[in-house]
């Protein structure tokens, strides 16, 4: 009996040492998120200057990062990860001997961006209080400033996009021109002066015209008056038109959603509602199961998900031809689905309007989302030792649903302005003729 026992406690002993051992191995080489940063702290200022030394730690650490878990590193024949590498190493041989934050904010960007990965970029965490101009009632006067501080807006649109991390040149323009060029740092950033202010030049009947602005943070900057009473999640249902609208500012996957969801298919169903469209305009993503939570209402049995490679240390886990089995809750919905995008519509957003667009479950309305289906993503997140500069860094490569549109944006059924998009939609549901509409 005791040598049974001696034999249990022996082999349950190899049997902790080797969990213990492969835990150790997981966390040590194969954990995608291993050595992430606890928490993020401030950057350091812009202006303040850098040691050589220190700057060579923050290039080689953010280098590291780069090689150790983004999937590119282990793709074969990646020409974008064999430029990076080389300017990498070029980078390391001619840092100055100072350097500011600024300055090395903008040398590893311009790198960075030629992996074209929208999820994978460095920023400035600022330590203060982001300010913006002073007045944003001019802005919307006007077309686009034709300058900034006397520069032709192109060069300063030509350098954000050699600086910037965009999978899609419309996305980082709109971007850029939206919301990009009214903040300081992002001036600073692109090369703009901004220590008295700054003059935007716009035109007027071909005339141009000069507003010099001021920075403050934006509570104290001057703006149209907007309510904020819209809520993350929410629905509105119209019983005249048999429309149910669902509204998701961004993917979390909570009970408040899921909740609302309930209410939402609920009412939909009581009502008898013949169409509904979830509205994702300007939702930058978080969790895609939210969609798969929404699925889970649509009378659907199985549907297609998007093909992934995970990278786990040393080895690129491919997943493909992944397909969904719908776990249904009742009420369940078998009317007109409609989603409701603009360029904004990004990450989860997007993988959203992918779900329903590539298994045919409903249609498309509004403008092609920014972000690609064929792209890196699920952020991992790192700080420079030394300027604290912060970084994401992807470690999952997603690949389309439909791969006879690899490559291309999650384009609309039904094309035209976000500000347009609820009118096309009431336009589409009471007509009898709808492909009218279509401009795709």
């Amino acid at each position: 009996m005791k040598k049974i026992l001696r034999i249990i406690a022996t082999a349950a002993g190899c049997i902790v040492i080797i969990s213990a051992a492969v835990y150790f191995l997981y966390q040590s080489f194969f954990n995608p998120r291993r050595g992430e940063a606890d928490k993020i702290e401030k950057s350091l200022p812009l202006e303040y200057v850098l040691t050589r030394d220190e700057a060579l730690e923050d290039v080689q650490y953010l280098f590291a990062k780069l090689k150790n878990h983004h999937p590119a590193w282990l793709e074969k024949n990646n020409q974008n990860v064999d430029a990076i590498n080389s300017l990498f190493l070029s980078l390391e041989k001619n840092i100055p001997d100072t350097i500011t934050i600024l300055q090395l904010w903008r040398e590893v960007s311009s790198i960075i961006s030629i992996l074209h990965d929208g999820h994978t970029n460095v920023s400035w965490n600022n330590p203060g209080e982001e300010l913006y101009i002073d007045d944003f009632t001019i802005p919307p006067l006007y077309f686009n400033p034709v300058k900034i501080n006397y520069q032709n807006i192109e060069e300063i649109l030509c350098e954000y996009l050699k600086m910037s991390s965009y999978e899609y040149d419309f996305y980082a323009i709109h971007r850029f021109y939206d919301s990009v060029i009214y903040t300081k740092s992002s001036l600073d950033f692109l090369g703009v002066d901004t220590s008295t202010g700054v003059t935007y030049t716009y035109l007027e009947n071909d005339t141009p015209v000069n507003f010099c602005f001021e920075f403050v943070p934006y509570g104290e900057a001057k703006k149209e008056t907007v309510s904020d009473e819209s809520k993350w999640v929410s629905y509105f249902i119209d019983d005249e038109k048999s429309l149910g609208i669902f509204t998701l500012m961004t993917c979390d996957l909570n009970d408040e959603y899921r909740t609302v969801l309930s209410e939402f298919f609920n009412e939909v169903y009581d009502k008898s509602i013949k169409s509904i469209a979830v509205d994702l305009r300007g939702n930058g993503g978080g969790h895609s199961g939210v969609a798969n939570a929404f699925l889970q209402y649509v009378d659907v049995d199985i549907y297609k998900s998007w093909d992934n490679a995970v990278r786990y240390g040393p080895v690129l886990w491919k997943n493909t031809d992944v397909k969904v089995t719908n776990t249904k809750k009742a009420p369940l919905f078998s009317g007109n689905l409609y989603v409701l995008t603009n360029v904004y519509s990004y990450s989860s957003a997007m993988d959203f309007a992918m779900l329903i667009k590539d298994n045919d479950l409903g249609l498309v309305i509004g403008e092609a989302s920014g972000n690609s289906p064929d792209s890196y993503g699920d952020n991992l997140y790192f700080q420079m030792p030394n300027s604290k500069l912060y970084f994401t860094v992807s470690h999952k490569k997603w690949y389309r649903i439909n791969k006879d549109k690899a490559g291309l944006p999650i384009e609309p059924d039904y094309e035209c302005r976000s500000a347009d998009v609820i009118e096309t939609l009431y336009k589409i549901i009471t007509t009898e003729n709808p492909e009218e509409f279509i401009r795709r």
